[in-house]
């Protein structure tokens, strides 16, 4: 938003936003507005480590990148994976391909990658901290 009270949304499909617009920095005027946290795991190159912050934190994976993945700070209390992923369309496909591993829990995403969410076992996750779109 910005000081002068305009709004924006700005709408990105992986790397680029859509329309083509290129924004880069629009200044000092304009501010996030809303939750802090969203933290997008897509098609970027795998073997990566997100940190969550001690805010609500939303971690969107939408597609993924061949590899290992990887959430540390995860809180089940506060924070929410969001999955677009076709073969997880509930809580209980989650837990299907979940295992206690590497100090957290490790989910199985097909084809030998992963996301590993370090320090939260999988006895500590819930259907709260998922959201199936």
């Amino acid at each position: 938003q910005n000081d002068d009270g305009a709004a924006a949304i700005w709408k990105m499909n992986g790397t680029s936003f859509i329309g083509g617009a290129v924004v880069g920095n629009p200044g000092t005027s304009w501010h996030t507005i809303g939750s802090d946290g969203m933290r997008f795991i897509s098609g970027a190159t795998g073997n990566g480590t997100l940190a969550a912050t001690s805010e609500d934190d939303t971690f969107v994976f939408t597609s993924y990148a061949a590899g290992a993945h990887a959430i540390s700070g995860f809180n089940p209390a506060h924070d929410l994976i969001e999955f677009a992923l076709p073969q997880f369309a509930n809580f209980a496909a989650v837990q299907a391909q979940s295992i206690a591993s590497g100090g957290g829990t490790l989910i199985a995403l097909g084809g030998g990658d992963s996301l590993l969410i370090q320090g939260v076992t999988p006895g500590a996750l819930s259907a709260s901290d998922f959201k199936f779109v």
